[in-house]
């Protein structure tokens, strides 16, 4: 197992390296840049080239490249172009709001995709298998930025039941219940609108799978409650294709933020993505595609680690 995780934490190297390189060279292709947002139009053009000189933006592409990695190999991932704070500290900063997020709606996805879509494959063909089927159906199509605004719309507008911004205000402190009511409405929008469902199609497809198979018709042959035959016998080799969802659902989950916290108005992540894009903020884009290449491998990671958890058959060298 060790052997294991050495190889592919060696071969993830040269695989950030290649989407840093990729990222780096889309954003320097996309146009304008961060002098557009620093100065105004009528800046003296020598003005312009002193400021390009200090920001390191009069040289080549390959050279900003080579100049950025070397900082991110020390651990500096530079400083923002827009108000000179570093890129760590940014990202620390809202990291906080974007984890309370994300890991409660994937908490929620969890607990209502995998039972009901248990029961769904269970009774299959019955009523509650066509409402689940139906709900699961909405919930993949719906795009997030329109089930958020016509959760606002209902809930915050016409009903009052909720806020309409997102985990605080800055100046207010916050009593566990405002917190609470403050989560409800972006917890729905990012757990339910594609993941949630997406869960609970799987989870009924896999065990559909299962529970037409031998071992499962011998377990009831041995008079084993169908409780103890559905959530001892067939779930354990259920999950394993629900395990590559899971793993992938880290980075998922990380990037859906980025629609339901503007629109919100939480500040985490996603809204810092959004502000740098805008500002052509190089090296707060790059921080944060590193750190979303990184969960994606480790979310991969994850679940290939959990294979061998599940099923014993699997072994790693």
């Amino acid at each position: 197992m060790t052997g294991y995780l050495v190889r592919r934490l060696l071969q993830a190297i040269p695989l950030l390296l290649g989407i840093s390189m990729l990222t780096f060279l889309i954003a320097h292709l996309a146009p304008g840049g961060p002098t557009d947002v620093l100065i105004s139009p009528d800046t003296d053009p020598t003005d312009l080239a002193q400021i390009e000189r200090t920001l390191g933006l009069d040289r080549p592409v390959p050279v900003q490249y080579a100049m950025w990695l070397g900082r991110v190999v020390t651990g500096d991932m530079g400083r923002s172009y827009l108000d000179g704070q570093e890129v760590t500290v940014k990202i620390r900063e809202r990291l906080p709001n974007t984890l309370l997020l994300s890991l409660t709606a994937f908490v929620v996805a969890i607990i209502f995709a995998i039972p009901i879509g248990i029961v769904s494959a269970v009774r299959q063909y019955s009523t509650l298998d066509h409402v689940a089927t139906s709900v699961s159906l909405v919930g993949v199509s719906l795009p997030n930025f329109w089930f958020g605004m016509l959760l606002l719309i209902v809930f915050n507008v016409h009903l009052g039941w909720f806020p309409s911004h997102g985990l605080y205000t800055y100046g207010r402190v916050f009593s566990l219940l405002d917190r609470v009511r403050h989560l409800v409405l972006p917890v729905t929008v990012l757990a339910y609108g594609g993941t949630l469902a997406l869960f609970m199609r799987h989870t009924r497809s896999s065990m559909l799978e299962v529970v037409r198979q031998d071992y499962v018709r011998t377990a009831r042959s041995k008079g084993l409650s169908e409780r103890v035959v559905i959530y001892r016998h067939a779930l354990k080799n259920a999950l394993i294709p629900l395990i590559t969802l899971l793993g992938l659902s880290l980075p998922m989950f990380f990037s859906g933020a980025l629609i339901t916290e503007n629109i919100f108005a939480i500040p985490g992540i996603g809204r810092l993505v959004v502000q740098s894009v805008f500002t052509r903020d190089y090296n707060v884009i790059m921080g944060i595609n590193v750190i979303a290449a990184s969960l994606v491998i480790c979310g991969n990671l994850l679940a290939d680690l959990l294979y061998a958890v599940v099923d014993p058959r699997i072994r790693y060298r």
